[in-house]
């Protein structure tokens, strides 16, 4: 059956209601991003739900976007859909891994966190987009949705959302309901819903017996008569261009590149600014620079740290690896930075996140790696720093998941350079 959402309403119009079918998409979705069950689990009902919500809005090119932010192992969980509840989604740790909760169900909630934050952005191509934030009531997902509708919009709300993952971790049905109360609804009403939704059971049994979403609809509102107002059929959709990623990124990240600001200004260990590390997410960034100095005119910027020099950094910032540091001044005048290099990667056995190996250049011992890392201090750095280099930020201070080049693990148990030899490079640094 193809993947599609059916709208109804009751016939003594107290209640609407919508059911979507998404095994398709949730398959999709989940053979791009190469999720494993929980992660699966979680983006799927994120689809799901993103998909009904932007089917109701109104006006060709409307979008909206469902951020949730649980501080669980998922990361962040993203779904966006067009006005007619075509989406697309991603999860920030896709190949995340949790033991079956004690009924041997998924542990969603577990995987995509408790404590943090759903954020539903709705663009009507309006001046300014709306933006709706409540905390998480337990990152279910469809009791969060539930919940945002309540807190944010005052609409009574209830939401059911199901994905059924089979063995060979393929989906097997997928879908959901968002059932709301219209304004004048009575008690009567509530504990007829109430009582459908728990007579029907969980929404992947209904859907597994049947995919029909007419037929979901149907099964969890049994003491109504319903009216099908349409029936939209949905799928996996991207919709890739600068200017729909722009307007997704000025809105999410506009209100926490301020609040993050606001929020570690009076840091004195801040030197600059960094709004882009590279290529990464990078869009626009002489705007988004004007943005960071009008926030805090006090420090320096970095722009794009280590990628093209659009020339309003207020360093040149490099990011060397592969080939011998010469410091060049900069033709503009500016600090010269180093802001990034070494990077040499050594792996210490029952210390490491998983059993990757990334770094620039490999060692085995401890002692190859510290003679490395001394030559290239002699040999390059502190001729650099002589020369007239500003600064100089080795990659990295500790191990990061698969990146084993930190001087120490990523569990900080273990330094993998002696402490003498350090305090050795930093006064030659400084020149003592």
């Amino acid at each position: 059956m193809e993947d599609r959402i059916v709208r109804a309403i009751s016939s003594d119009g107290m209640v609407q209601a919508a059911a979507i079918y998404s095994r398709n998409l949730t398959e999709r979705a989940r053979q791009i991003h190469k999720t494993l069950p929980v992660a699966t689990a979680a983006l799927g009902r994120a689809l799901a739900g993103a998909s009904m919500m932007g089917n109701a809005l109104k006006g060709q090119g409307a979008s909206l976007t469902l951020q949730i932010k649980g501080g669980g192992p998922l990361g962040t969980v993203l779904a966006v859909s067009d006005s007619e509840g075509n989406v697309r989604g991603y999860v920030t740790n896709p190949q995340v891994e949790l033991p079956l909760r004690a009924d041997g169900k998924l542990d969603v909630g577990g995987a995509v966190g408790h404590e943090g934050t759903l954020t539903v952005i709705k663009d009507l191509h309006m001046k300014e987009p709306y933006v709706g934030t409540i905390d998480l009531l337990g990152g279910e997902v469809a009791e969060d949705i539930a919940g945002y509708f309540v807190e944010s919009e005052q609409i009574p709300t209830a939401c059911g959302l199901g994905v059924l993952v089979d063995r060979d971790q393929s989906v097997k049905s997928a879908g959901g309901y968002l059932i709301q109360l219209m304004p004048g609804a009575t008690e009567d009403t509530i504990v007829k819903v109430e009582g459908g939704i728990m007579a029907a059971g969980p929404v992947s049994a209904l859907l597994e017996q049947d995919p029909d979403p007419e037929h979901l609809l149907r099964a969890v509102m049994s003491d109504f008569d319903l009216k099908i107002l349409e029936t939209q059929p949905v799928s996996y959709k991207c919709y890739c261009s600068r200017e729909r990623v722009e307007r997704a990124l000025i809105s999410l990240g506009r209100k926490e590149l301020e609040e993050m600001i606001r929020q570690l200004q009076n840091c004195p260990c801040i030197v600059l600014w960094v709004p882009f590390n590279e290529g990464w997410g990078q869009f626009d960034a002489k705007q988004i620079t004007r943005l960071v100095r009008k926030l805090d005119p006090t420090r320096l910027i970095d722009h794009a740290s280590g990628w093209h020099d659009q020339g309003v950094s207020d360093v040149r910032s490099l990011h060397v690896y592969f080939k011998p540091y010469r410091f060049r001044p900069d033709k503009k005048g500016r600090a010269v930075v180093l802001s990034e290099f070494g990077g040499y990667n050594l792996p210490v056995a029952g210390h490491t996140w998983n059993e990757k190996n990334f770094g620039y250049k490999g060692y085995q011992t401890p002692e190859a790696l510290g003679e490395a890392v001394r030559k290239l201090y002699e040999t390059q750095i502190v001729p650099a720093r002589k020369a007239g280099l500003a600064a100089d930020v080795y990659t990295q201070l500790s191990d990061v998941e698969d990146e084993v080049n930190g001087f120490v693990t990523y569990d900080r148990r273990v330094e993998k350079l002696p402490e003498a030899l350090m305090r050795a490079i930093a006064r030659e640094l400084r020149g003592d």
